[in-house]
């Protein structure tokens, strides 16, 4: 990833190196403010093995609802995209709609996790 001269357009495009990766998750570990960060006698952020850094990082890993709402959409494009290729279904009789996210839903208790398809 470093000396390439060339920066990603996209997190997508961003390859780190095998050997790059333990260095580059101890100093996101470290900058991350996570509660219950396992810590030394003197009360400095302890070095753990590189799973357990993983596991905390996604375990404290949030997403705003706006967040979920773009994901929602890129996904139902890229169905939509899947469904609608050459000799599939019509472009005109697919439809994205608006996604509804948990917070919106006063019955819902969980984000919603699935997709869902109606056909009509």
């Amino acid at each position: 990833m470093r000396g390439t001269g060339k920066a990603p357009k996209s997190a997508d495009e961003v390859v780190v190196d095998p050997k790059e990766y333990p260095a580059l998750l101890k100093e996101a570990y470290s900058d991350a403010d996570i509660p219950g960060k396992p810590r030394n006698f003197i009360g400095l952020a302890k070095d753990i093995p590189v799973p357990e850094m993983e596991k905390l990082m996604l375990a404290s890993a949030s997403a705003a609802d706006e967040d979920l709402r773009d994901l929602a959409l890129r996904r139902a494009q890229a169905a939509k995209n899947y469904l609608t290729g050459p000799g599939k279904v019509p472009v005109e009789r697919v439809f994205i709609v608006t996604p509804k996210i948990a917070a919106e839903d006063a019955k819902a208790t969980v984000k919603p996790t699935r997709v869902e398809f109606a056909l009509r």
